[in-house]
């Protein structure tokens, strides 16, 4: 087994998905290596103990895809769909 390289940090981003002709956006908590490159990625779904802590989950995952550049959305590669 391959084993994973160090994670050098990780944040939400937003991520486009491709199936046959169309592609579809959505939010998900990628993990990034030393060289600042996706290695991985999870589903995200915003979660808390409470209304108020789900809302300022959800507020971090905005936060975070509002950083990044609409330019640089993260391609899942085809193989892994």
């Amino acid at each position: 087994m391959d084993q994973f390289p160090n994670i050098s940090g990780f944040n939400y981003r937003i991520v486009r998905h491709k199936v046959g002709d169309d592609d579809y956006c959505r939010i998900h908590e990628c993990f990034y290596d030393e060289n600042g490159k996706v290695f991985l990625w999870g589903e995200a779904s915003p979660h808390g103990e409470s209304a108020d802590a789900l809302i300022a989950d959800l507020e971090q995952m905005l936060a975070e895809a509002k950083r990044r550049s609409r330019d640089d959305i993260f391609d899942v590669p085809p193989d892994t769909e």
